[in-house]
């Protein structure tokens, strides 16, 4: 779960959608993603974007969301920063820190969170072993990184920038459904931003507003 000395509805603000296990198989079935010298398949993409969802609610993870000034803020990660495991915590216990006037509604802002948990999903194991032990061996690649590299976190940002386009690819492929249902009445499998759902869930109570006179 998050433990925050920030509200705790920046974590419904800026991670949107709805993501069931079944469905985020499916969405990712015929998928892979390769990370140092592993390979993910579709089932463990999925895993690891649901773990990032269910993370305000799992009891195997334990995220302390710490908000920091700009000037805190490493200059690679501006808006969302994972620092890591706790030294001496428990197993689960990890760190991130988020930009004191974090605005979670914006592209960037969204984006940027989700990275930032999926890398808390990683290294305290909370997406399995295989994440694991890929974020370890990027860690460590970033350890050793010349002095020069301004990215201090360049491989770890490597992963995160493959999952996010192989998400955007499957946003925009036209049919994500097995199904012949019309592409209007096909369910969502992907994650859906909620500032669209509550602006044309608005859009539909003007125009039965309108429709029964009001």
């Amino acid at each position: 779960m998050i433990r925050t000395r920030i509200s705790a509805l920046f974590f419904a603000l800026a991670f949107s959608g709805t993501l069931t296990a079944a469905a985020a198989t499916l969405l990712f079935s015929g998928a892979a993603i390769a990370g140092g010298d592993m390979t993910f398949t579709g089932p463990e993409i999925a895993q690891l974007l649901k773990a990032t969802q269910d993370i305000d609610t799992s009891p195997d993870i334990d995220l302390d969301v710490v908000a920091k000034t700009s000037a805190q803020m490493p200059s690679y990660d501006p808006i969302i920063h994972y620092v890591g495991l706790v030294p001496n915590g428990k197993p689960h216990e990890a760190t991130l820190w988020m930009l004191e006037n974090f605005d979670g509604t914006t592209p960037a802002g969204s984006k940027a969170f989700r990275g930032g948990l999926e890398l808390a999903c990683m290294d305290t194991g909370d997406a399995g072993p295989k994440w694991k032990a890929l974020y370890d061996q990027m860690a460590a690649a970033d350890d050793k990184l010349d002095p020069t590299v301004g990215d201090r976190y360049y491989n770890r940002h490597f992963i995160l920038t493959g999952i996010q386009n192989l998400i955007d690819n499957m946003m925009k492929a036209d049919d994500v459904s097995p199904s012949p249902t019309p592409a209007r009445e096909r369910p969502q499998l992907f994650l859906v931003d909620r500032a669209q759902l509550l602006e044309e869930r608005q859009s539909t109570e003007r125009d039965l507003n309108e429709k029964n006179g009001a």
